[in-house]
């Protein structure tokens, strides 16, 4: 759904603060190919026992990232392949280029 490659951590127990909204989804299993969340198991929109201590979190793992830029959104290329981070060469790199890992 965020377009990231992978997560890297599941916290629970509302290691990024709890939320004020309504708690829509509970005992989610999903066998991790579905696109969307909801495509999961889970009890049903709205139906639930928790309370937001319980909210769950997600790390994300980025297909690609910008590395020794002044600014978030500029820097150097640099990709994930096989658990690794690694450079992308210059060579043909053009504006088309870059398009696709801004969008990425």
């Amino acid at each position: 759904m965020l377009r990231f490659v992978d997560a890297s951590t599941a916290p629970g127990l509302a290691q990024f603060c709890e939320g004020s909204d309504d708690i829509l989804l509970s005992h989610v299993g999903c066998d991790g190919t579905e696109d969307n969340l909801a495509d999961c198991i889970h009890l049903g929109f709205g139906m639930h026992n928790c309370q937001h201590n319980e909210d769950a979190g997600v790390t994300c793992l980025l297909g690609a990232r910008l590395v020794g830029g002044f600014h978030e959104y500029e820097g150097r290329v640099e990709i994930l392949h096989r658990g690794s981070w690694g450079t992308v060469c210059d060579d043909s790199w053009e504006l088309d280029d870059a398009k696709v890992v801004c969008r990425q």
